[in-house]
């Protein structure tokens, strides 16, 4: 009997093909060590560059951005503790909005920026959007005070439990004329707290969820 061209009596052919079947499996040992190796490295490349390519993006953003990504980062956190999904959806979507602009790092005030972003067609798109869901959101708001008949600021600071300031920059929403502020996405905690309040003057058939107020 043989094995390949060298002559082998039945036990030299069993003693072979152990040492064929046991190199084969230090083989494969050693191939999925080398494996598992060039995947750790592979990994840690790409968690790097994820690290700089983060950072690069957070360091071109302008100072309102970043006021506004404390601002969301505190809002995710408070709401993953609460297991409040919804949120946690709306509050990174946000997050992403802040790094969808088109030029930051020139971003030194709100005409260059809605410049830059504008002259891509992606850019202008996204603009378009922001604009007609502040425009429905203005139309809602208003619906809702009328029907929770107050009239005032400072009447729905009170009833919905925000502050003055965050009552006149709802109010500012949809306004082209505030200076390009009136289009900034509100938080999704201020959406949960004018939703309540108006709620709880309202019939239930008039009421609304929070999700409808931005959208």
């Amino acid at each position: 009997m043989t094995f390949g061209t060298i002559p082998t009596r039945p036990n030299e052919q069993t003693g072979v093909q152990a040492i064929v079947r046991i190199i084969s499996q230090r083989y494969n040992v050693i191939e999925t060590v080398v494996q598992d190796d060039l995947l750790a490295r592979r990994d840690a490349l790409v968690s790097e560059f994820a690290a700089i390519s983060t950072a690069l993006a957070i360091g071109n953003l302008d100072p309102q951005a970043i006021t506004d990504l404390r601002a969301f980062l505190s809002d995710f956190k408070a709401a993953r503790a609460r297991g409040d999904q919804a949120s946690v959806a709306y509050v990174l979507d946000a997050i992403a909005g802040l790094f969808r602009r088109t030029d930051m790092s020139a971003a030194v005030d709100n005409e260059s920026v809605m410049s830059a972003v504008v002259a891509t067609s992606e850019g202008a798109e996204a603009v378009k959007r922001t604009q007609e869901r502040a425009t429905r959101f203005a139309a809602t708001y208003r619906r809702l005070k009328e029907g929770a008949d107050v009239s005032t600021q400072q009447e729905v600071a009170a009833l919905c439990g925000l502050g003055l300031a965050t009552v006149q920059a709802m109010e500012a929403i949809g306004t082209p004329q505030v200076g390009g502020k009136g289009s900034r996405r509100p938080h999704f905690a201020t959406l949960r707290k004018l939703a309540e309040g108006f709620n709880s003057k309202l019939p239930a058939a008039r009421r609304i969820a929070v999700e409808e107020l931005w959208k």
